[in-house]
């Protein structure tokens, strides 16, 4: 049979792997300076937390507990920003 070889396919899977994590900064990055509707799911401390349309995570400080709503937030640079996992 033509197998890959166990090798030629980690390597691959490294590539691979490193491309989608590129991809990924580069989406976030993005993302910056645009003001997104995010469904909050916990608040905690002064701080918001919940997923935007396109499943992207994010915490922010919010002045009272908005948790089950839809909010807007303008995403800053400092922000903890991912996608949901």
């Amino acid at each position: 049979k033509d197998q890959v070889e166990p090798a030629e396919k980690d390597r691959r899977a490294a590539v691979m792997a490193k491309a989608a994590e590129e991809c990924e900064e580069a989406f976030l990055k993005s993302q910056v300076g645009k003001t997104e509707s995010v469904l909050v799911e916990r608040y905690k401390d002064g701080f918001a937390e919940g997923y935007t349309e396109n499943y992207t995570s994010l915490s922010f400080p919010y002045p009272s507990d908005p948790t089950g709503e839809i909010v807007s937030v303008k995403v800053e640079k400092d922000m903890p920003i991912k996608f949901s996992q």
